[in-house]
């Protein structure tokens, strides 16, 4: 579970060598549950879309187009498995818009 915080956002916004920047870092509770079943929290910053802040609320999933498959470690026998890996800056969806996404996508 992602739970973007009801905290004022922080604007971040200047010139860069590749041109301006415009977007918002926010707290969230990130809720997450080993394989044993033991959950763990933590708050982290997320950045939102540039000129865009992510509404408070607990509905958030880390959306999809952040997720790539990587190269981890070799193991004792030197063999690196693939696996899947979280960009460095992730993108968050509403639950809800993706339920909405696919009903809508299904209709046409």
């Amino acid at each position: 579970m992602i739970e973007i915080l009801d905290l004022p956002a922080r604007e971040l916004k200047g010139t860069s060598e590749r041109g301006n920047y415009h977007f918002f870092v926010q707290k969230a509770r990130v809720v997450s549950v080993d394989r044993d079943g033991i959950e763990t929290a933590d708050v982290v910053e997320v950045q939102a879309n540039p000129g865009e802040i992510y509404e408070p609320g607990d509905d958030y999933i880390i959306d999809p187009s952040s997720i790539y498959v990587g190269n981890s470690a070799p193991d004792r026998n030197g063999r690196s498995r693939k696996r899947m890996m979280i960009g460095a800056s992730p993108k968050l969806v509403r639950i809800s818009n993706l339920a909405k996404a696919a009903a809508s996508s299904k209709a046409a």
